[in-house]
């Protein structure tokens, strides 16, 4: 009578157990939210006057079908209505539901609550609905309420079990320590074999785990460096230590998409993932940029995927935060002033820095987080920076590239390849403006001068040389009228 599989997408009918008193409440999904599995649940009530009170739908179909033997027995289903308020509902959830009601144009919510996913049944709905405002059930309420939900809704006062996460399941990487690490049920372990895909730094990972298991508040010193190696690779290095065992060190390196920032949000990730459930964590960075971005993280989590890949670093936040969403912990961000002589700063430092030569590569898993819902890759090489602005570069490379493959551009070509043209700056030089009120409009006057900067960067200029290579016969002559000795070219005038 209830199904058993709740779809991953879509508004359906459901029971599930309100969080504020366990009992059994009937609602309909409004919205959810993909960081911490939660649905926001619109409250619906039990129909107790007469059906046949309430309006029918204005369609012909009903018209022509009112007195008709399925209108006398709608009283074998159940029907229910939306709730128009009531002291169930949570005021911080009701807020944010409507303001997602605005942002995509729907209805907006009377009523509601917010409570795990999988706890939640669908419930059978007839196909036809007959009435405005009523939604009957395919079986009366009343045999829903008295089937055995023991073994169907499990009661969300016991602890969520998290092995059934919507996540691909890896096998064990060959090199892990068996003996040392136990598969058991543990919520680290399952995050780190889903996110983390080096196998050697998910087996320090887990060790370092199973380590903290017994902890409840915990404290880390985290840190990042960037070097910059050659004019192609730059190498990112991290390390962490644990103020409560500070045997317990952490560090690896990273080449994706390199910078300070990221190098100190890896730091930061590595460590929270090795914490265990319902902690309290403090994590000590001399990362600025890093604190700030995490106090707009609930802010972050409301966005839209595409005002999300506007953020820099915006896989990492979401993967962050949907390790603090699962783990369910409590963190805390301090700033600590680097090289102040901070004895466990200096550790992490230093473990950051010597991570650039000698530890293994960290690479993520961006795929399993759902939040995402869109990653672009190329070669198993996951692009992290906006779609749009991606598709832009790709754009503007392959018109550049078409450009310098023109024969007038044999010379630009050359010069190019042998590393003689900054094109950053040259870039800058020949669309900028010469005041700043120029640059949302566009003149005559801006067009003339734009065009005279590229006609003398490509030597196009009108001169005779010019003029005679192409109507040779109106300009018979290329000597300069000035001189009468040379030709009048670019460079000679």
């Amino acid at each position: 009578m209830i199904s058993p599989n709740f779809p991953p997408t879509g508004y359906p009918y459901i029971m599930i157990p309100h969080p504020s008193n366990n009992e059994l409440t009937v609602g309909r999904v409004h919205t959810r939210d993909l960081t911490t599995l939660d649905l926001y649940v619109q409250h619906y009530v039990i129909v107790t006057e007469p059906i046949d009170s309430h309006s029918l739908k204005n369609t012909h179909r009903n018209a022509d079908a009112k007195g008709n033997v399925k209108y006398s027995t709608t009283r074998s289903a159940s029907a229910i209505k939306q709730c128009p308020g009531c002291t169930q509902h949570n005021q911080d959830a009701l807020d944010h539901a409507n303001r997602i009601a605005r942002r995509n144009c729907r209805s907006k919510i009377t009523c509601l609550f917010s409570q795990a996913t999988n706890v939640a049944t669908v419930l059978p709905i007839k196909s036809h609905q007959l009435y405005q405002d009523i939604i009957l059930l395919q079986h009366p309420i009343n045999n829903l309420l008295h089937t055995n939900h023991s073994n169907i809704l499990p009661s969300p006062s016991t602890p969520i079990d998290r092995s059934e996460l919507n996540l691909p399941h890896q096998s064990q990487p060959d090199n892990v320590d068996i003996d040392r690490i136990v598969n058991s049920n543990n919520l680290n372990f399952q995050l780190i074999d889903h996110l983390i895909k080096s196998p050697d730094i998910a087996s320090q990972l887990k060790q370092h785990a199973k380590a903290l298991e017994g902890y409840h508040i915990l404290s880390f010193y985290t840190d990042g460096s960037l070097v910059r190696t050659t004019l192609i690779n730059d190498v990112m290095g991290l390390g962490w230590v644990n103020e409560n065992n500070e045997a317990l060190k952490f560090q690896a390196s990273a080449t994706s998409w390199p910078s300070s920032t990221k190098a100190e949000m890896l730091a930061c990730l590595t460590a929270l993932i090795t914490a265990p459930c319902h902690a309290k964590v403090t994590i000590h960075t001399d990362s600025k940029a890093t604190i700030d971005g995490f106090h707009r993280l609930p802010e972050f989590n409301r966005l839209s995927i595409r005002k999300r890949e506007k953020i820099t670093n915006y896989p990492i936040w979401c993967m962050l935060s949907f390790i603090i969403a699962q783990i369910n912990l409590d963190v805390t961000m301090t700033k600590v002033k680097a090289h102040s002589g901070d004895r466990l700063n200096d550790m992490a430092d230093e473990l950051a820095k010597k991570a650039v030569i000698q530890s293994p590569r960290l690479i993520l898993n961006l795929t399993n987080i759902l939040a995402l819902r869109m990653i672009m890759t190329v070669d198993d090489f996951h692009i992290e920076m906006s779609s749009r602005q991606c598709l832009k570069h790709l754009s503007h490379a392959k018109n550049f590239y078409q450009f310098l493959l023109l024969r007038r551009s044999d010379e630009l070509l050359l010069l190019s390849e042998q590393h003689h043209i900054q094109w950053t700056i040259t870039t800058r030089m020949l669309n900028s403006n010469q005041t700043d009120t120029d640059r949302a409009t566009t003149s005559f006057t801006q067009h003339r001068r734009r065009a005279f900067k590229f006609k003398l960067f490509m030597k196009e200029l009108p001169t005779l040389t010019q003029l005679n290579q192409r109507r040779p016969d109106l300009y018979r002559t290329t000597t300069y009228v000035l001189c009468h000795r040379e030709a009048e070219s670019q460079e000679h005038v």
